[in-house]
């Protein structure tokens, strides 16, 4: 089935002699699958994760205060969060290695 809009002269202006037979599309724009419920687009910002090996736990940090956020704790990634490599969160992971012992 044919999706093109057909206008008819006076609903288009002024048509030239060569554009006679032609199909115009007036106003048309493409569909858009936008997310439900104002959710975000693409990543979150200002946000990382990174598998904890000693853990086998996924934990989130603020990249701009370097400060762990929160630990996942039913498996699997957090949605939308950019992943970390382990040797930018070494440092980190190691800080909180000795505060676990004690």
């Amino acid at each position: 089935m044919n999706n093109i809009l057909k206008l008819t002269p006076s609903a288009v202006g002024e048509i030239r002699p060569e554009q006679k037979n032609r199909t115009f599309i007036k106003n048309f724009e493409m569909a858009k699958n936008k997310p439900v419920d104002n959710a975000r687009i693409g990543a979150v910002k200002n946000r990382s994760q990174t598998f904890n090996p000693k853990t086998g736990l996924w934990v989130k940090r603020n990249s701009q205060t370097g400060l762990l956020m929160e630990v996942k704790e039913t498996g699997g990634v957090f949605k939308g969060v950019r992943k970390e490599g382990l040797r930018k969160m070494a440092t980190t992971l190691n800080k909180l290695a000795k505060y676990d012992k004690g």
